[in-house]
């Protein structure tokens, strides 16, 4: 009968044949397979639920990005803007203090993913009201205790967004 670690009560310096009768009942360590199986390893089923699960994926992105792009379609319109360019003015300004941009919206808001979109869609960060204000400038006079503070931030820092495609011809 062999021993393991486990029923061994007996100190190794005390009696050094039941530790190594124990060691050898252990089965030799071997490096761990991959949890995720190579494409190579997959096998055709394998491949094609891969395949599927890519595409579903990629459907699935694709529908949360129009998402966002309705969101911010819905923005521009519940805000008084044309269309869906980022870089036209709100249109006419009756009675308005100045004219803005949705930029200065979304700054004002202090929305700060609203404010990616609109950089994402081309919008001119840089961009004045009427008035001579940025888009930073509404964001810190709405800043109560930090509230616009990621915007704040994201505006200054001058960032840009674009996709992980525009981002590797920039390289």
């Amino acid at each position: 009968s062999s021993l393991s670690v486990s029923q061994s009560r007996v100190a190794p310096s005390v009696c050094p044949s039941a530790m190594q009768i124990a060691l050898n009942s252990v089965p030799s360590a071997r490096p761990a397979e991959p949890m995720t199986p190579t494409v190579d390893k997959l096998g055709k089923v394998g491949k094609e639920k891969l395949r599927k699960t890519s595409r579903a994926v990629s459907e699935q992105r694709k529908a949360e990005q129009f998402l966002k792009e309705m969101d911010l379609i819905d923005f521009l319109h519940v805000n008084d803007f044309f269309g869906d360019n980022v870089n036209e003015p709100r249109l006419g300004h009756f009675g308005r203090k100045e004219q803005v941009w949705p930029i200065h919206i979304a700054a004002e808001l202090g929305d700060a993913d609203l404010l990616r979109r609109l950089l994402r869609a081309k919008a001119d960060a840089t961009q004045e009201t009427s008035a001579g204000r940025r888009a930073i400038d509404l964001a810190a006079e709405a800043d109560q205790r930090g509230s616009h503070g990621q915007v704040i931030d994201l505006l200054r820092a001058g960032v840009t967004c674009c996709s992980a495609r525009e981002a590797l011809t920039l390289l």
